[in-house]
């Protein structure tokens, strides 16, 4: 995927592109991101990386017009999980020495942003189902 090539941030991987379900997702392909680090493992590249979706295959013509973040599995909006997921209440009853930098905040994919910027978090997985042009 030279295509690739300099466009993603030396932290994130792009671990698929798929088009097998294309037929079921109105011709959309399946594209899913990773963080490559744990928070704490690097001074910096296990910190939050951003880049733009569509820009991410501009070496090799193809242009993403139009995105859509999905749970990990593609099964279902990020969104409409996220509405009804359940929060728990919690309370830590044991220290467990977690990071003086923890990265608790997730940024999700901002449908209204025409760069489709992507924020991702040390060991996050996004999936994304693209349009290309």
């Amino acid at each position: 995927m030279s295509a690739i090539a300099g466009q993603l941030p030396v932290n994130v991987r792009l671990m698929t592109v798929a088009g097998n379900y294309r037929e079921w997702n109105d011709g959309k392909l399946l594209l899913r991101v990773a963080h490559m680090y744990q928070v704490d493992e690097h001074p910096t590249l296990s910190q939050p990386a951003t880049f733009s979706l569509a820009s991410i295959f501009s070496k090799s013509g193809l242009k993403v017009t139009a995105a859509e973040e999905m749970t990990v599995t593609a099964n279902q909006p990020r969104a409409t999980w996220e509405a009804k997921k359940k929060t728990w209440d919690t309370v830590e009853v044991v220290e467990r020495g977690v990071s003086a930098r923890p990265q608790e905040k997730r940024r999700f994919l901002d449908p209204t942003d025409e760069a489709m910027e992507v924020t991702i978090n040390a060991m996050e997985v996004k999936t994304f189902l693209v349009t290309l042009a």
